[in-house]
């Protein structure tokens, strides 16, 4: 197995991106999109497995995330980061030989940029997971947004997973963001949903949706 880091220029500063590559020819690049506070390394154990499957694994850093540059977990506009990822995709691809499919695997807040990213580029796309996504009508954040300020978060890390180790793991994460949400990006967050709902007809390729049954959101 291969494994690299690199950086590209994104609209906030600096993306950083890890790069896990089979020895021979992958059967397809799978694009890895994390979730709010955390950032692509935490998807190592993923990476690794999908490898030793044939795969090639990018998992970048979202502007504000990990070891990306910009304001602490700060996204203030949905449609620029899928354009970061783009970018991401394809400076990804050239240090692959040979052209292979790109499959998008989405977590959390990550699954709904994969999801505006196939809707805005569905040729670009063979297939896409969706895990835990932040898609739906969040009535809940539309009601938080009216009040004039946001309230405290439950930052619990056993919230995270019934696997406790995952959960320390986690808690013990310096790369991890500890702050207060911010209304900005929850404003973007409603943004991109209702833009996800007004043009789900986009979504032309395979896509699987995996949630579980304790998850709140």
């Amino acid at each position: 197995m291969n494994f690299e880091e690199f950086q590209i220029r994104g609209h906030g500063g600096a993306i950083h991106l890890r790069l896990w590559s089979p020895s021979g020819k992958p059967r397809a690049l799978v694009l890895i999109l994390h979730g709010y506070a955390e950032y692509g390394g935490r998807y190592e154990h993923v990476a690794e497995a999908l490898v030793e499957n044939g795969l090639a694994v990018l998992a970048p850093d979202h502007v504000g995330h990990g070891l990306s540059e910009g304001e602490r977990a700060l996204i203030t506009d949905f449609g620029l980061v899928v354009d970061d990822l783009a970018a991401a995709a394809a400076a990804a691809g050239e240090l692959i030989p040979d052209q292979v499919p790109l499959v998008l695997l989405g977590h959390s807040m990550g699954g709904l940029l994969a999801a505006r990213f196939v809707q805005r580029w569905p040729e670009r796309a063979a297939g896409a997971a969706f895990f835990g996504a932040v898609i739906g009508d969040w009535k809940w954040a539309r009601e938080v947004l009216s009040l004039p300020e946001l309230p405290p978060e439950d930052s619990d890390p056993l919230g995270m997973s019934r696997d406790l180790n995952v959960c320390a793991a986690y808690d013990a994460d310096p790369l991890v963001y500890r702050g207060l949400y911010k209304r900005a990006l929850l404003e973007a967050e409603v943004i991109a949903l209702d833009q996800f709902r007004d043009e789900i007809d986009n979504i032309r390729i395979p896509v699987g949706f995996f949630h579980g049954t304790a998850d709140p959101f």
